[in-house]
C-alpha cells in the first residue's frame, strides 16, 4: 500500500471514528434528556389528573354543603323530631284536624352516604285541606319525598281518607353546615296552588250516583195503566169503575 493510500485510509477511519465517537457522546447526553422529559411529561399528566380530581372533590362538596343545608338535622333522632313537627304545623296550616291524623316513625333506613327516615301519616278531612297538606309538603324547602299517596272516598260526603309516606334523609357523613331557617316558594295564596282547584270542583273522589229520570213535561197526564202515585205501577183499585150488569160488554 502506498503512503498515499495509508494517509487516506487513516484519515477515513478517523472520520469515522469521530462520527462514531460524536453519535455515542449525543446518546450518552440526549438519553438522560429523552428519560427527564418522559417523567416530566408524566408528572405533568399526574399533575393535571390530580388537579381535575381536586376540582371535582370540590364541587361534590360545594352540592353536599348544599343538599345538607337541605336536611333537617345531622342525627337521625334530631331529624325525626323536627320533621314530625314540620308534618304537624303543616296539618294545622291547612285547615285539618290534628286529632284525625296518625303520624308513625318510618325507618331508619340506610343508604349509601345517607339514612331514610320519615313519618307514616293517615287521616281525613275535607278534600280542599287534604289538597293544601299535600301542596305545602311538595312544596317545602325541606329535602323530602312524597310515598305511596293514596286518596279515597270516606263514609262522610265531602271528607276523604289520606295515606302517605314523608320521607328524608340523613346526611352519613354528614357536612360541617350552620342551617339557617328555609322558607318555601309557594304558599297557599300562590297561583300554582290553584291549578288543583279542578279537583275539587268536579268532586272526582265522589262515589258513582245514578243519575235520577228527568221529570215528566208539564202538561202531560200519567201513562195510561199506570196510578197517578206511582208512574208505570200495575193497575189498582183506584183505577177499577163499577158498572151494572146491563153495561156490562155493552
Amino acid at each position: 500500500m502506498k503512503a498515499r493510500e495509508k494517509t487516506l485510509a487513516l484519515a477515513l477511519g478517523g472520520l469515522a471514528g469521530v462520527f462514531l465517537l460524536g453519535f455515542g457522546l449525543r446518546a450518552l447526553i440526549t438519553a438522560p434528556l429523552r428519560e427527564s422529559d418522559k417523567r416530566i411529561t408524566a408528572l405533568r399528566e399526574k399533575l393535571e389528573k390530580n388537579k381535575a380530581e381536586r376540582l371535582a372533590y370540590f364541587e361534590a362538596e360545594d352540592r353536599l354543603k348544599a343538599f345538607a343545608l337541605r336536611t333537617f338535622s345531622d342525627s337521625v333522632d334530631q331529624a325525626s323530631a323536627r320533621s314530625g313537627e314540620v308534618l304537624t304545623r303543616q296539618i294545622i296550616k291547612s285547615g285539618l284536624e290534628e286529632s284525625e291524623f296518625t303520624r308513625l316513625p318510618v325507618g331508619p333506613r340506610k343508604l349509601r352516604g345517607a339514612s331514610e327516615i320519615g313519618w307514616s301519616v293517615q287521616g281525613d278531612g275535607p278534600l280542599a285541606d287534604v289538597l293544601d297538606l299535600l301542596f305545602l309538603l311538595q312544596e317545602s324547602p325541606h329535602q323530602h319525598r312524597i310515598d305511596t299517596l293514596s286518596l279515597s272516598a270516606s263514609e262522610h260526603p265531602g271528607i276523604v281518607k289520606v295515606r302517605f309516606r314523608y320521607l328524608t334523609l340523613v346526611c352519613d357523613p354528614a357536612a360541617e353546615v350552620e342551617r339557617k331557617d328555609l322558607v318555601a316558594k309557594y304558599t297557599l295564596e300562590s297561583s300554582e296552588r290553584q291549578f288543583y282547584n279542578g279537583v275539587v270542583l268536579r268532586d272526582i273522589l265522589r262515589p258513582y250516583l245514578k243519575r235520577p229520570p228527568p221529570p215528566p213535561p208539564p202538561g202531560t197526564g200519567p201513562v195510561p195503566g199506570s196510578s197517578p202515585g206511582r208512574p208505570g205501577a200495575p193497575p189498582g183499585p183506584e183505577t177499577f169503575r163499577v158498572v151494572s150488569l146491563s153495561e156490562w160488554m155493552g
